[in-house]
């Protein structure tokens, strides 16, 4: 006899850090009493890429076994956890006590009703609204993970959810630390068209290595792939495009590397790109 399968919902992780807007970073496993529900009911987990597939096997009687299912009300519950070791370094809104909070997405709201909402986030990106108190799930699992998905089974709920993370925004701070530039006359940093920078500003480095720092006036958004690239140039006339080019495409920022131009711990917000 072939099984037949249908798809009870999928659950899209997205990331506007990638080109692709997927994020494929995690691991996605049931939780004990989930597990062995879905073993009892037949219910199958699907892990492809950036999305989770829960199907139910059905058979012939499809309708009903569904019906069967909608009625029990069960919430599935998944632990969620970051396989991306740099994720931290380049998402935005994460900012809680990481070592005793867990996140939450759900498609019931508080007070237990369906929040008829495709999108499992309290707002349109995770944040601190979705943070919860590891308190809050004493006994669910031995090791806590970065978050927990509780999906109940409701007939009326959309059958697509997304779950979405933004991309954090730092100051780019570009540190010259090569001496061959550090006799050019007039260095400056442009392009990006609305971006510009403050500089050149005489720095020295906990080694005691002389650098010249030039630092972004604005925020810029961190990208697998940034829009913007900025240059190295000598002689820049501000409002002309009279320069010499000294180094035509500077890198963006390295979101593995770990400040080695500070004493004191670097602020989240800034970007260090050493050249």
């Amino acid at each position: 006899m072939v099984s037949s399968y249908q798809t009870l919902f999928t659950i899209a992780f997205r990331h506007d850090y990638f080109l692709n807007n997927r994020f494929r970073g995690f691991t996605f496993t049931p939780l004990q009493e989930t597990f062995e529900y879905m073993s009892r009911r037949g219910l199958l987990l699907k892990v492809m890429g950036a999305e989770i597939k829960v199907l139910a096997e059905t058979g012939a009687d499809a309708e009903l076994k569904l019906k069967q299912l909608y009625a029990e009300n069960y919430n599935l519950k998944f632990a969620v956890n970051i396989t991306d070791g740099n994720f931290f370094n380049y998402t935005d809104g994460l900012d809680g006590d990481a070592a005793n909070t867990v996140y939450y997405f759900s498609n019931v709201n508080r007070e237990g009703g369906a929040r008829n909402n495709s999108k499992l986030n309290q707002d349109e990106t995770t944040g601190t609204h979705d943070a919860r108190p590891v308190t809050e799930f004493s006994g669910l699992f031995f090791a806590k993970p970065f978050a927990i998905v509780d999906i109940r089974l409701l007939a009326e709920n959309p059958a697509e959810f997304q779950i979405s993370f933004r991309a954090k925004s730092t100051y780019w701070k570009y540190i010259i630390i090569s001496s061959q530039f550090h006799d050019y006359e007039n260095l400056s940093i442009v392009g990006g068209q609305d971006i510009s920078f403050d500089g050149p500003e005489e720095m020295d480095l906990q080694n005691r290595q002389r650098a010249m720092v030039f630092q972004s006036k604005e925020l810029i958004k961190l990208s697998e792939k940034p829009s913007k690239t900025f240059s190295l140039v000598e002689n820049y006339v501000p409002g002309t495009n009279r320069h010499r080019v000294l180094k035509r495409i500077l890198p963006a920022p390295d979101i593995g590397a770990i400040s080695a131009a500070t004493l004191t711990n670097m602020q989240t917000n800034y970007s260090e790109i050493f050249i």
